[in-house]
């Protein structure tokens, strides 16, 4: 599943947008949010509602309006959780809504969706503080069968694993938190041509596994 920083398709071109459908369509995640297809790297404008076809269909979704909130504005989902930057009023076609909106003037009736999820594994994600947002990733991971390359570590560390053709493995971690972390498995750590046992504040290791 890719991660929730990932492009958002904000400026693609009609083969970026074939695709992003045909990974969709393969049965990839492809989390999305609120700046995708809403415009095109040269004109004309894209016409017929956002987000533009074909990302549309794959999406599940139209965009009716958007709606920025105001700085002191707070919006509550109907799963719990909560927006602070942003709302927009949605229409399913064909998708899954997880939560809708709770108050305000997108908890009509029906209430607008504000999580939508497609039914071979899209999710159009909606502008989610920080918390929330990382509760949903792991709520989705865990489904899908994901399971880190690195466990046990915490919040603000970030592990990538590179894997060369022979099979060799190196994990490259970057703790971007004000405090040192242990590390589950001290390893080798190309770097400092050392044994790692913990990343100190706001320091990487390339760790050599195999």
């Amino acid at each position: 599943m890719p991660h929730p920083r990932q492009p958002g398709h904000l400026l693609p071109c009609r083969p970026a947008y074939r695709d992003a459908s045909r990974r969709i369509a393969s049965g990839r995640w492809d989390p999305a949010g609120r700046p995708c297809g809403r415009v095109r790297r040269r004109p004309p404008p894209t016409l017929g509602g956002y987000p533009a076809q074909p990302l549309r269909e794959a999406l599940g979704v139209r965009v009716e309006e958007y709606r920025p909130l105001r700085r002191s504005e707070r919006i509550v989902l109907s799963d719990g959780t909560h927006s602070t930057t942003w709302s927009e009023s949605l229409r399913s076609e064909g998708t899954e809504t997880l939560a809708t909106y709770t108050h305000g003037m997108l908890a009509g009736s029906p209430p607008s969706p504000a999580l939508l999820r497609h039914r071979i594994g899209l999710l159009p994600l909606h502008p989610l503080d920080d918390t929330d947002c990382r509760a949903l990733v792991g709520r989705l991971r865990k489904e899908a069968g994901v399971q880190p390359d690195v466990p046990d570590l915490p919040t603000g560390v970030e592990a990538v694993t590179r894997r060369a053709p022979d099979d060799r493995h190196r994990h490259v971690l970057i703790n971007h938190r004000a405090d040192a972390v242990p590390l589950p498995d001290p390893a080798h750590d190309l770097l400092t041509a050392t044994t790692a046992h913990e990343l100190p504040p706001g320091g990487c290791a390339v760790l050599r596994t195999r």
